[in-house]
């Protein structure tokens, strides 16, 4: 799918949400154009400002109906359930009972175990952020972060798995869009950190205590 500005000068600031979807494949078109995302909506503007400043601009589309486990946006989008990007929050305890957000941005075809990611991450202690501290923390729903665009930096690791994949799929700030990135270039988008999932997990650290893993919808936290 292309996505091609309204006519506006590229300086105005309305230009970056302005766009018209033009899906594939072309028999698809009448049908999905009855669908256009309204990209000022605040929770995808960010999302798409933020891809913006580094360059990009989003291949945003609708989701009819809402997509609400990765089996469902895959189906919506026509891709392979390792396509789907979801991205878990999770949080680490810091000095005066303050909270530290870890994102991560898995295939949808795998399953994290925390103290892989705590591992990975160097944590002692994670376990999942709760919806309120989704919300505080990304300024995103539950069900509905996107890989970036929380409006501050937060430490984000990324599956090695996605880049199986010339093109994914993530939440695009709400539960009935998404957006198609080519792997490194949302890396890049998310400032992420690429790390491998190994099927024989790594010892965490010494005395590190782990919340067990629950399933979660795509994009949730």
């Amino acid at each position: 799918m292309a996505i091609a500005p309204k006519q506006s000068s590229r300086n105005d600031p309305q230009h970056r949400g302005s766009f018209l979807l033009s899906p594939e494949p072309p028999a698809r078109a009448a049908d999905e154009l009855a669908h256009l995302i309204d990209l000022s909506q605040p929770a995808i503007r960010r999302i798409v400002d933020a891809a913006f400043r580094k360059g990009v601009i989003l291949d945003i589309r609708p989701l009819p109906g809402g997509a609400h486990t990765p089996e469902s946006a895959a189906a919506a989008v026509g891709a392979e359930l390792g396509q789907i990007v979801t991205t878990m929050v999770f949080v680490a305890p810091r000095a005066g009972g303050t909270l530290a957000p870890v994102i991560w941005l898995a295939s949808g075809r795998r399953r994290v175990d925390p103290r892989l990611l705590a591992a990975l991450a160097g944590e002692v202690w994670l376990r999942a952020a709760t919806p309120a501290e989704t919300r505080d923390l990304t300024g995103y729903e539950i069900g509905r972060v996107p890989p970036f665009g929380h409006g501050h930096q937060v430490r984000t690791l990324m599956d090695g798995d996605l880049r199986d994949f010339q093109w994914v799929w993530a939440l695009a700030g709400t539960a009935d869009a998404a957006f198609r990135v080519r792997p490194r270039t949302l890396a890049v988008l998310s400032s992420a950190v690429i790390v491998p999932v190994a099927e024989q997990l790594p010892m965490g650290p010494a005395g590190a205590q782990f919340e067990p893993w629950r399933p979660l919808e795509v994009g949730a936290a």
